[in-house]
């Protein structure tokens, strides 16, 4: 009798052990609570360069590699420019990820930074930062040089697009070129020196930074100037086709030779292919006190716009 007393209390304690290691366990295998693991790729958002008036967009990819689901509760931007297309709560199931588009829509010119941060249910990250950094440009390409234009028969071309001097074989039918010079006397690409969108608005003398637009209108196209024919003898003037407004760009005084300054006008050019630049004729001297070397200051806008700034 006292044999099956024992292995009925045996067996007894054994039920209870087996119930109480089933209450002890729950639906994971190891015991320990599921949860979401947010992870972010990139992990920062460089925009580069971006035109101002343009824009630039990025994808940023919320990832969940926990065995819960992850909730986006919210995703902010912060930074001059910067925004994002979030919109609602977002659920991100175990295994499987979520697109975010950031973009970068430059209104001015500068550097800018800043940041998106994204709440979610991440026990071990409610909170995630990505910094946002992007540089924007205006379109301006400045200038400040020395073009020799001491012949006193050959025509040299400028194009603000390339900065330099350029060669050019038919000037009339030419949109390569922008400003024709020859020792004092200017050309653009428009009227009787080219088939090209030029012309020339004369801004007066104002400070070279106040000119911040290019005017949409008034400029004036290629007419006639008149020169000095050096192949004949003794020399006489002639009339060819140049710029009578830019003509005024210098002034002659004194006696022979004669000293020829700057008038300090800024000038609005309208390049052969219609884009625009300011420019500041400052020397027809250069260091050494040669002639014909005209110091030229320029702000060329290489967008579209007509904004110089």
């Amino acid at each position: 009798m006292r044999k099956y007393l024992t292995l009925i209390l045996s067996f007894v304690l054994m039920s209870a052990f087996i119930i109480g290691c089933s209450d002890d366990d729950d639906s994971s295998p190891t015991g320990l609570t599921s949860e979401p693991n947010i992870s972010v790729s990139p992990a920062n958002l460089e925009f580069g360069t971006v035109q101002v008036g343009e824009s630039a967009e990025l994808d940023l990819t919320i990832s969940n590699g926990g065995d819960a689901d992850l909730v986006i509760f919210d995703i902010s931007t912060t930074g001059d420019y910067f925004s994002d297309d979030f919109t609602a709560e977002v659920t991100v199931t175990p295994n499987s990820n979520s697109i975010v588009t950031v973009s970068f829509a430059p209104e001015s010119g500068g550097e800018f930074s800043g940041s998106l941060t994204i709440t979610s249910n991440d026990p071990d990250n409610e909170t995630v930062t990505v910094t946002l950094t992007g540089t924007s440009s205006t379109g301006i390409i400045t200038g400040d040089l020395t073009v020799d234009a001491t012949s006193y028969t050959d025509w040299v071309y400028f194009s603000f697009s390339q900065g330099a001097v350029i060669t050019v074989e038919a000037p009339m039918t030419s949109n390569a070129w922008d400003l024709g010079l020859l020792r004092n006397h200017f050309r653009t690409n428009s009227g009787t020196s080219g088939n090209g969108q030029g012309g020339v608005y004369d801004a007066g003398v104002v400070n070279f930074a106040s000119i911040t637009e290019a005017p949409a209108d008034g400029y004036a196209a290629d007419d006639s100037i008149e020169v000095i024919d050096q192949n004949s003898m003794p020399p006489e003037y002639i009339w060819i086709p140049g710029s009578s407004v830019l003509d005024e760009a210098f002034v002659m005084s004194g006696g022979m030779p004669p000293s020829i300054d700057p008038t300090n006008h800024i000038y609005i050019i309208r390049t052969g292919d219609g884009k625009y630049a300011k420019v500041w004729f400052k020397n027809y001297y250069n260091v050494e006190g040669n002639s014909g070397h005209i110091s030229i200051q320029y702000a060329y806008q290489s967008d579209d716009g007509r904004s110089l700034e």
